[in-house]
């Protein structure tokens, strides 16, 4: 027979068995379908986060420069942005090694895009010069991207361009910066895929900002810039950051490490300070590969054992095929194209469930998952293997069959062991499902620790103002406070350059406090604010005072030339009186403080603040009357009780008219905190549900296995029935085995699941204990569903009447 009318026969043999016993296929396709949309997707998620900016033509050999200060705690494993004059340096000394060379500037932190006398909301701009495109690739919809070199010029997005003028033919027309400066739109190029770490729709000349704000431009000292270099195969990169570690180190009184990151790799292992927009974690994708690879297991694991179990079944046609000639090689093949076709119809019903909840995931999670080439190879791969892993073993099993058994009915089940494998595979998915509750227990306590912790300020009943640029604070800002404070329920307004929840953005350097034995350190990150701000965010005041009007001397002043005056006031935190050498944080107050840029009296501590993320522990840092640095602030405003829409309404007509803003939006210091941990929040939701499906599938697993264990011993049961056994009894008798099983994986896994869980505990700078009630309460939760199970069937066997399972005997 031909090798292709072989394998037609072999697949009609397959349909009609899989139509014969339509129930146990239902149940093998069910399991595998489930565990395959659970898997592909988070495949699909791995692969996203695994490819970030590798679009770019060049992509392996470009890396970014970042920096490190040993010497100082700064919460991260360094900072993202450099000096400007790194670029130059780099260039100078790579020579042809260094192929190109590129900065881009965060010109949204200090500038703002107006049109029509409106300022753009919402617009990620940068700065960035001509040399960009020779690094990365950003292709254009129309205009010429080589005009960056020239001044008061501007690139817009796709998406940008068509909300401002409706389409993108817009080559010629002008924005404004800070509603001053003119800039002439060059072109428009694409807007920026989802897998990028890069973050923006706008892009002004670095000559523009060099021309406008000469001061921010200070060569090897400062750090604003994002630097990216694209090399050759042989560059020396360990070279380049040992000569730009000792420049650095030289000019800014600290030491310096630099260090090169691939740019493929920044999106998933970058942990630094002043990312372009948040990063993912190679930890979780890891997990969540983890957690795919135990959902595809189990699904596995139930095939195979549900096909294996009811092997008995079809005990005698094997024995007829044997009989007949069948070789061991035509029977195999026979039952890995029936394992073929039911894995092959799993992955289309899980394809089609991913396409169809593709939109939902993507609100979700915050991407846009794609279903591209590589997912479909990943899928054509998975399908191939599945088939092997989950058929090779049933179909060498059955074909292993004894003729002359099969044909008197005999079981072989025990006589090929294979209750002991079946033994294996309940104990393993009983320990992924322990580990996995054992998890969520964990997670969910960590998301309730986070919520009830002391962050050192009160974010309840604070809202919060957009962005304002800083010459709309310079003016009368005074009256617009005393204004907002006679509004009803409003108890104290102030105004900061950063508020809690957001990450610092300035420091100071070569700092001396008078009194201190610890002179001369480094690197304190420095907030300017108003009067009230501690009383606003509800700080808690350890010694001296509050910024007040009363004392309106200790606001920041300085000459036409940028010249200080007088010392301003500062308020410390208790971390950095300690720092100071201060053991009483009360001899703190009173004294002077010095640095390279400002100067300054300190009249207060306040206790430590949390001012960023839960997995960044609390920094030492300076809050500074009146200093502004960073070109904007944000307004707070402090209500007595929880804000209602009449409240915000009145706000925000007051601050619309006052700033002149369209479209102004306020939001709440709680909203802010809940957005930083929203990604551990939708972490939690999809493990509750993947472990659900885990506890799932393993009990689909286990309801078919008690079936056919109820089936193969029903002439036991009715036995037993007939000389008084109680229905109860019976029950125990069919569990106890299931039961032990479970009982002891249930305990095995606890060392795996207290791994798992302090793996996941150590990227928390505050993280909770793992508590022992975890541990029991997972295992009693498995042993029980795992009970509730095997008792169901069990209790339907005890059922049967006796003469009618033993007239055949």
């Amino acid at each position: 027979m031909r090798k292709m009318d072989l394998l037609w026969l072999y697949i009609k043999v397959g349909l009609r068995n899989a139509k014969r016993h339509l129930g146990q296929s239902l149940m093998s396709v069910l399991g595998l379908t489930l565990g395959l949309f659970a898997s592909l997707t988070i495949l699909l998620y791995a692969l996203h986060e695994s490819q970030y900016d590798s679009y770019h033509p060049q992509a392996d050999s470009v890396y970014r420069a970042a920096i490190d200060l040993p010497e100082l705690d700064l919460g991260a494993d360094g900072i993202a942005m450099t000096p400007d004059g790194l670029k130059d340096f780099l260039l100078n000394r790579g020579g042809r090694n260094i192929e190109a060379a590129t900065q881009l500037l965060p010109a949204d932190k200090f500038f703002d895009l107006y049109h029509n006398n409106y300022k753009v909301r919402g617009t990620e701009l940068v700065a960035a010069d001509a040399d960009m495109m020779s690094v990365f690739s950003l292709p254009l919809l129309n205009g010429d991207s080589s005009r960056l070199a020239e001044p008061n010029t501007l690139l817009l997005s796709q998406s940008l361009a068509t909300r401002l003028f409706g389409q993108t033919d817009v080559v010629g027309t002008q924005l404004r910066l800070d509603n001053d400066i003119p800039l002439t739109i060059i072109g428009v190029f694409d807007d920026l895929p989802d897998d990028t770490h890069l973050a923006f729709d706008s892009i002004v000349s670095m000559g523009t900002i060099r021309a406008h704000s000469p001061t921010m431009f200070r060569d090897m000292r400062g750090n604003n810039f994002y630097t990216y270099i694209r090399v050759a195969d042989e560059a020396p990169l360990s070279d380049y950051a040992e000569a730009v570690s000792n420049v650095l180190s030289a000019n800014m009184n600290v030491k310096v490490e630099t260090f090169f990151q691939p740019l493929t790799s920044i999106h998933l292992q970058s942990k630094l300070l002043g990312e372009l927009k948040p990063g993912g974690d190679a930890s979780v994708v890891i997990m969540a590969l983890a957690l795919a690879f135990g959902l595809l297991l189990i699904a596995c694991f139930n095939f195979i054992n549900m096909t294996t179990a009811h092997a008995s079944i079809r005990a005698k046609e094997v024995g007829v095929r044997k009989s007949n000639g069948a070789s061991r090689q035509h029977l195999f093949w026979q039952f890995m194209v029936e394992t073929a076709l039911l894995v092959v119809l799993s992955t289309l019903l899980a394809c089609a469930l991913i396409e169809l909840s593709l939109p939902m995931i993507n609100r979700f999670l915050e991407v846009q998952l794609v279903l591209n080439s590589l997912y479909w190879w990943v899928v054509l791969g998975l399908t191939v293997l599945l088939t092997f892993a989950a058929g090779c073993y049933p179909a060498l099993f059955i074909a292993r069959f004894d003729i002359s058994k099969a044909l008197r009915g005999e079981d072989q089940l025990a006589r090929l062991g294979h209750g002991g494998f079946r033994k294996v595979l309940v104990f393993v998915q009983s320990m992924l499902t322990v580990t996995l509750l054992v998890l969520t227990y964990v997670v969910s306590a960590q998301i309730d620790h986070i919520e009830a912790m002391d962050t050192g300020y009160q974010r309840q009943q604070v809202v919060l103002s957009q962005a304002l640029e800083e010459r709309a604070l310079r003016g009368d800002f005074i009256s617009v406070k005393q204004r907002l404070e006679r509004l009803h329920g409003v108890a104290s307004v102030s105004w900061g350059e950063q508020v809690p929840t957001m990450a610092f953005n300035d420091s100071l350097s070569n700092i001396s406090v008078s009194g201190s034995a610890y002179q001369h350190f480094d690197m304190t990150p420095i907030v300017g604010v108003g009067y009230n701000y501690v009383e606003t965010f509800g700080m808690s005041l350890l010694a001296g005072r509050d910024f007040s009007l009363d004392f309106s001397g200790d606001y920041y002043s300085a000459d036409d030339d940028g010249e200080q005056g007088q010392a301003m006031g500062m308020i410390v935190t208790r971390s950095f009186a300690r720092l100071a050498g201060f053991d009483e944080v009360r001899d703190a107050v009173g004294q002077h403080l010095y640095s390279e840029q400002l100067q300054g009296v300190i009249v207060g501590v306040i206790d430590d603040v949390i001012f960023r993320a839960m997995d960044t522990p609390a920094q030492p840092f300076i809050l500074a009357l009146g200093y502004q640095s960073q070109g904007r602030s944000r307004i707070a405003i402090k209500l007595e009780q929880t804000p209602n829409a009449a409240q915000l309404a009145q706000i925000n007509q007051l601050l619309s008219a006052e700033f002149n803003l369209r479209d102004n939006t306020l939001t709440t210091l709680t909203a802010e905190f809940n957005r930083l941990h929203k990604q551990l929040r939708n972490q939690i939701v999809l493990l509750v549900l993947f472990t659900l499906l885990i506890v799932l599938l393993t009990l689909l697993g286990m309801l078919g296995l008690a079936k056919f264990s109820a089936e193969r011993r029903i002439r036991e049961l009715a036995i037993r029935r007939v000389i008084g056994a109680s229905k109860f009894r019976l029950i125990n008798l069919l569990s106890l085995d299931f039961i032990k099983v479970v009982a002891l994986a249930s305990v095995l896994a606890w060392p795996l699941a207290w791994w798992v869980s302090q793996r996941w505990l150590a990227g928390f700078a505050y993280s909770v204990e793992v508590a022992p009630v975890a541990f029991v309460l997972a295992s009693v939760v498995t042993i029980v569903l795992s009970w509730i199970t095997v008792s169901t069937i069990s209790y339907f066997s005890t059922l049967m009447n006796p003469v009618d399972a033993l007239k055949h005997d």
